[in-house]
């Protein structure tokens, strides 16, 4: 199995969060609004140039009753 670097991580954890916005049918600006960042803090997690805290990802996870492992590191299942 490849190891994957900080990098690729953070990739996938962007595609993870536009993913969950799609399903949800919401924009950047709304997501933003309900993780109680600005906009384009937001747009950077999507786009793998920062990454958000912990902290901040098991808010998401439970304000979308998804799998904070999911969202966080891609594994486990999707929905709670």
């Amino acid at each position: 199995m490849k190891n994957l670097n900080n990098e690729e991580i953070k990739m996938t954890l962007g595609e993870r969060l536009s993913l969950l916005r799609h399903v949800n049918k919401i924009s950047q600006r709304v997501m933003a609004i309900h993780c109680g960042i600005n906009e384009r803090t937001y747009k950077n997690w999507e786009h793998g140039l920062t990454t958000p805290t912990n902290a901040r990802l098991l808010v998401i996870a439970e304000k979308f009753h998804v799998e904070p492992a999911w969202l966080i590191l891609g594994t486990g299942n999707v929905i709670l």
